[in-house]
């Protein structure tokens, strides 16, 4: 083992120096530390315009049309990407595949929208990973809202509650349906194991569709005493 020592710390030194590919063209380029090539970096979809409650992407920034006849129980959202190519399938082969190697350049670009977002004031005390029912989990080996609140508790210092809200057996998938169907859904899904230590609070999820589980949770979290709950996402479905 020793005598290996010395060659693999040249390979090492020489991959530093070798071009990279790109997670998502796999075209070889000068990365460094980089995972993706200037012109994918480019390409993410960025949610600049968007609802200022729900962060469903507009034409222009403004209370989109459901927020306004039927506001969620949420406060605001904040989700620097739409949930579009390219950045679809990173987020697809990382919660399918294991794939997580773009996941810290996701965060950092969440995290530089929330320094944006809340400018050093009204920071929500705690973050509460969205849970994932065990089966899932199991299947899975990790739950993916877990991995982002802990990269954001680090980067932002935020303390995150992992077991805090539990989802409940005997779930069925929401893939497919609409905002009410996706409601009756949810009936008795979560619980709350504790009390909240916190009067505000920010839930983390990694894509928000119709917005029906956040607003579900939300309410379930108004409804023990928190005053006031915000969505944290990578990414929001157009």
């Amino acid at each position: 083992m020793k005598g290996l020592a010395q060659p693999l710390r040249w390979l090492a030194t020489l991959s530093h120096y070798l071009p990279g590919r790109c997670l998502l063209c796999d075209q070889p380029f000068d990365s460094g530390t980089a995972l993706f090539c200037p012109g994918c970096l480019n390409d993410l979809p960025e949610n600049n315009c968007c609802c200022f409650q729900c962060a469903l992407p507009l034409e222009t920034p403004s209370y989109c049309a459901a927020c306004l006849e039927q506001p969620p129980c949420f406060s605001k959202t904040v989700a620097p990407f739409r949930y579009q190519a390219p950045l679809a399938s990173l987020i697809n082969r990382w919660k399918h595949q294991g794939d997580s190697r773009p996941l810290n350049t996701l965060i950092d670009r969440l995290a530089g929208r929330l320094l944006i977002e809340y400018q050093q004031t009204d920071w929500p005390e705690l973050l509460l990973p969205v849970p994932l029912p065990w089966r899932r989990r199991l299947v899975r080996g990790f739950n993916q809202t877990e991995q982002i609140s802990h990269l954001l508790s680090k980067q932002l210092a935020i303390p995150t509650h992992y077991r805090l809200l539990h989802a409940n057996s005997g779930e069925h998938s929401q893939q497919g349906l609409n905002r009410k169907q996706r409601l009756r859904n949810l009936a008795g899904r979560f619980a709350l194991t504790g009390k909240v230590p916190a009067e505000h609070v920010a839930l983390i999820d990694d894509v928000m569709t119709t917005g029906a589980t956040a607003s579900y949770l939300a309410k379930l979290l108004q409804n023990a005493g928190v005053k006031r709950v915000d969505v944290w996402l990578i990414a929001r479905t157009p």
